[in-house]
């Protein structure tokens, strides 16, 4: 069955901010399709990233548009579009820019798409599959081979944020790359539209690349994403509502194209808009060098002082003297002997800054009408405004940290739609870390817990040590259990196995490329099942409850967090590996710490106890069997986690230095010990249900 989207879980009111939110929207500086842009490309996940996102989603919502043509129309379109970009840009370069700059932002499009609140709904999987398969191919370089000719390759040549810095982007540009940037920050509630863009951006590649290696690869990622959507449909059917976003998403991969084709034409908005731009930025730093220096009748620092605000003036000024030549602009005093060689003003502005004037120039004389596609831009930042204004004027949240644990786990699960939630993320992982501060030094009682300088042998050594001391501690615990203690038992375990692998998300999303982040990935995909719905670790949980006759809402309603049933310690856990996944660019080495720490949890007795206790009932016990065979010791996740930190601090000691890489080691070693306290804590919570007869060996 289709899943309906999921903006909210059921009760929600419009999105929260927290004070700081509010703050931040309202001491934002006027945006520009840049930094728009610039911003949704940002890590982590902010609260204005997650404004400007559902600003920009609800701009397309907006605009509307399309001929109810459907899905597969839609996508058809979008194939065209694509088609006729691939052949302009053999002879445009800066449209093969553009188009580059829109390749590289789709790769990123669902490296966000396995949210805790979407492990549940067939969409993702096959979404994320394709995620998985990134390391065959780039579109990017795909493209690029296409448009010149050259050799397929599978490496990036340039990266976004490298396409981000670049001065020569235009308005239309920007956005078309800040619209797939904005449905990947709100991957809950936008899931739909990102299955229809991906699904006609994959059939647009293939048939780009007919006839080739490459296209047989796009090609059959295109029907597997048809045959999901068809399996799906066969299960259920779709609702209209969920058809026509599906629609919508194909169809804003055509509109982007067209951006895309429009910000490499002439236009003489866009033309002034980038001059302006230009203008402005150089004319912080020349109101010092020209104070007696007059042009058009006014001294040119006042003019630098207009130039500062708007850039037109210095523009009008230039155009209106005899610098500018409008009959050939190329021959201009302006260009030829003030910024050409030997001028004073020579390398003052870039050639590609140069360029963008001179097209300024032009376009005065040979104005363009602007299209729809040309407005978009400018009507977008006008919207963003309102959206600012209406936000602002909204009556304010409950302020302050959640109130407990459950609450915590509520809120940071639901940051998508309730931004609010991000500084509560940062509540609680402050609270946690200044809670294991206190309690360490009783932690450290163990010998095996204790700090010790770092290398790479003795770092083995202390993992093997805890790893059979642990062992050795659970197997002495008598977990023999009746069938309610059972059931007891993994009700309190599923606030953590709902959202098992949600501490690697953003962390392995953010650093795909280099091998730490590879590796972080791979244990995340497992985790998440391989794109494999009945495989994802949360699925394979809730089939082991119905198993037990306890139905539980998904964890991102309110009713999961309110169950009674469920200890209130239970959500500690959870909610701060949920909340550390929102704030991963600050806490990246304690992550890797405490990853290592949960990969090794699933070594210990506990785990063989439950297999024990549901095969004897003859119950599936697959959620405790594919951790202790997924975690193994040798070559599982364990192992490879004590590979990820071993070549990290490589990297450190080779590049940042001894000093460096002694605070980077302290702050892993705090992440794993932080770990193992809080699962002595779950473990506690555990052996605390009813009727559980522990006794230590």
């Amino acid at each position: 069955m289709i899943p309906a989207a999921a903006p909210a879980p059921a009760g929600a009111r419009a999105p929260a901010y927290s004070a700081h939110g509010v703050d931040a929207i309202a001491g934002a500086r006027a945006a520009d399709m840049r930094r728009v842009c610039e911003t949704l490309a940002e890590e982590p996940v902010t609260e204005y990233r997650l404004f400007l996102a559902q600003g920009v989603a609800a701009f397309l919502d907006q605009r509307g548009g399309g001929t109810d043509s459907g899905l597969d129309g839609a996508a058809e379109a979008a194939a065209r579009a694509l088609s006729a970009c691939v052949r302009g840009a053999r002879h445009n370069e800066p449209l093969l820019i553009h188009l580059q700059l829109m390749a590289c932002v789709c790769e990123r499009l669902l490296v966000r798409v396995a949210d805790v609140r979407n492990f549940s709904r067939p969409m993702m999987h096959p979404l994320f599959s394709l995620v998985e398969n990134f390391d065959h191919l780039s579109i990017s370089a795909t493209l690029k081979a296409f448009i010149l000719a050259e050799k397929p390759t599978f490496k990036h040549t340039r990266t976004l944020d490298s396409y981000l810095s670049d001065l020569c982007m235009e308005d239309e540009s920007y956005l078309a790359a800040s619209i797939p940037l904005a449905l990947s920050a709100l991957a809950v509630e936008r899931l739909p539209e990102i299955f229809g863009f991906t699904y006609a951006l994959w059939r647009a590649m293939a048939r780009v690349a007919r006839d080739t290696p490459e296209g047989e690869y796009y090609g059959r990622q295109y029907r597997r994403l048809s045959a999901a959507l068809e399996c799906m449909e066969r299960q259920g059917g779709g609702a209209a509502a969920l058809s026509r976003a599906l629609e919508r998403g194909a169809r804003t991969l055509a509109f982007c194209l067209g951006l895309l084709e429009e910000a490499s034409r002439g236009n003489a908005a866009r033309s002034a808009r980038r001059a302006a731009q230009i203008m402005r930025e150089k004319s912080q730093f020349a109101l010092i060098h020209h104070e007696k220096v007059m042009l058009g009748g006014r001294r040119l620092v006042e003019l630098f002082t207009d130039a500062t605000a708007s850039g037109a003036a210095i523009l009008d000024a230039l155009e209106a003297s005899d610098w500018i030549d409008p009959d050939a602009v190329d021959e201009s005093r302006f260009f030829k002997r003030l910024l050409g060689v030997g001028g004073k003003m020579h390398g003052v502005f870039s050639q590609v800054e140069i360029d963008a004037l001179k097209n300024y120039f032009r376009s005065k004389r040979h104005a363009r009408q602007d299209t729809p596609h040309s407005t978009a831009p400018s009507e977008l930042l006008q919207f963003l405004s309102r959206h600012a204004r209406a936000v602002l004027e909204a009556p304010p949240g409950a302020g302050g940290p959640p109130v407990d644990h459950r609450a915590a786990y509520y809120s940071t699960i639901n940051a998508e739609w309730r931004p609010a939630g991000i500084a509560d993320a940062q509540h609680v992982v402050h609270a946690v870390f200044a809670e294991f501060d206190k309690c360490r030094p009783a932690l450290e009682r163990d010998v095996e817990m204790r700090a010790f300088p770092y290398s790479s042998e003795a770092f083995e050594r202390r993992v093997e040590e805890i790893y059979y001391s642990q062992s050795r501690q659970t197997k002495s615990l008598n977990l023999a259990v009746d069938d309610d203690a059972l059931a007891a038992i993994h009700l309190a375990f599923a606030p953590f196995a709902m959202v098992d692998g949600c501490w690697l998300k953003n962390i392995s999303a953010a650093n795909r490329g280099d091998r730490a982040g590879e590796l972080l990935f791979s244990i995340f995909a497992d985790e998440i099942g391989n794109g494999i719905d009945a495989a994802n670790h949360a699925n394979i949980y809730q089939r082991l409850m119905g198993d037990f006759g306890l139905a539980l809402p998904p964890p991102c309603h309110a009713g999961f967090a309110a169950d009674q049933r469920i200890p209130h310690q239970a959500f500690k856990v959870p909610a701060f590996l949920v909340a550390i996944n929102l704030r991963h660019t600050e806490y990246f080495h304690e992550i890797l710490g405490l990853n290592l720490a949960i990969e090794m949890s699933g070594l210990d007795g506990f785990y063989e106890a439950m297999i024990d206790n549901l095969e004897r009932r003859k119950m599936r016990a697959d959620f405790w069997r594919v951790h202790v065979s997924a975690d193994n010791f040798s070559t599982g996740h364990a192992r490879q986690s004590v590979h990820l930190i071993q070549h990290h601090m490589g990297r450190i000691e080779r590049y940042a230095g001894r000093e460096e890489s002694v605070l980077v080691w302290n702050r892993i070693w705090r992440g794993f010990l932080t770990m193992i306290y809080l699962f002595r804590i779950e473990l506690a919570v555990l052996l605390s249900q009813k009727k559980i007869n522990q006794t230590v060996a």
